[in-house]
């Protein structure tokens, strides 16, 4: 059976400052100077601005990582439309039975079908709803008890493997990468979080 084990990496789109600007945050009930609710307001949008990355409606993919049966591949573009459509066209055709992921069914998938909708290009077949059963998370092999009500994160189970890294796993590195245009890290960051994702699913998966 063949299987593809991808990941995204975000960052904040181009259109954050405008949802924030008409969101409406609530000040502090217990504040009653305005210069105070009006810093409070601020301090909120700021916060809101800093998490803008986590969600797709403020945030948009910068690269996506792919392990096609052991055979990787990363796509990065400055236009998040071009990049969406180059993934898709390299997903096209292909015999896939199983899409793998961490963290897929809450993160990556939700994230994806909202930017392909925002950029106005069509869902691929593999992300729409009827296609549940071919997608794999493999948060969901360990359940919900001692591990926290979110399984074991990634670095967890590298632990466990002894799987080391080349530096440290630090998400908010990749905001840094490509604001800097330092595409060759968040290659390599991103690498190491499939490969990871899919060393742990050809051991549980395929013995």
């Amino acid at each position: 059976m063949s299987y593809l084990v991808f990941d995204i990496e975000t960052y904040k789109s181009d259109r954050a400052e405008e949802y924030f600007e008409q969101k409406d945050f609530p000040a502090d009930a217990r504040l009653k100077d305005p210069e105070k609710i009006e810093a409070d307001i601020a301090k909120k949008r700021a916060s809101a601005m800093e998490r803008a990355a986590l969600s797709p409606i403020t945030g948009r993919v910068t690269c996506i990582g792919a392990s096609v049966d052991g055979n990787y591949r990363f796509f990065s573009h400055i236009d998040e439309r071009v990049l969406l459509e180059d993934f898709a066209t390299f997903i096209e055709g292909k015999i896939i039975h199983y899409y793998v992921s961490k963290n897929g069914y809450d993160f990556d998938i939700p994230f994806l079908r909202v930017r392909y909708m925002a950029n106005k290009l069509p869902m691929p077949i593999w992300l729409q709803p009827l296609s549940r059963g071919k997608h794999i998370d493999i948060k969901n092999y360990f359940g919900r008890g001692a591990m926290g009500i979110n399984g074991p994160s990634l670095k967890d189970l590298e632990f466990v493997l002894d799987i080391r890294r080349d530096g440290e796993k630090d998400a908010l590195q990749c905001f840094d990468w490509w604001e800097n245009g330092d595409i060759e890290s968040l290659e390599k960051y991103n690498e190491q979080d499939v490969r990871s994702t899919e060393s742990i699913y050809l051991m549980v998966e395929r013995p």
